[in-house]
């Protein structure tokens, strides 16, 4: 993901993550649930570079879900935000994911 060099360069400036993400992000990808991937893999990597929280991994997932569900309300479907939480749940495993299904991106 491109978008994520935004997360390093803003990382002290987490609305400049935000606003920088969803920017970059709607260039090539408008659909709300890719907004809402870039937006969280940002939000991931400037949270563990500001190195200001004590938060184990899943700490930093549930912040970063709710987070990104917060920003996106109103673009996010209800379905959306359901499969959003299902990808991004910390129990997720790699084959449940199908990243290599036929039939569509992955």
């Amino acid at each position: 993901m491109r978008c994520s060099a935004s997360a390093l360069v803003h990382f002290r400036d987490i609305e400049k993550v935000k606003s920088t993400a969803i920017s970059m992000c709607k260039v090539t990808h408008f659909d709300p649930r890719c907004v809402a991937s870039c937006l969280a893999v940002c939000l991931a990597i400037a949270h563990l570079l500001q190195a200001a929280t004590d938060d184990d991994i899943e700490m930093l997932i549930d912040r970063v879900q709710k987070e990104t569900i917060h920003i996106l309300d109103d673009q996010l479907t209800s379905e959306h935000k359901e499969e959003f939480l299902w990808y991004t749940q910390k129990d997720r495993i790699l084959e449940e994911l199908n990243l290599d299904e036929p039939r569509s991106i992955g």
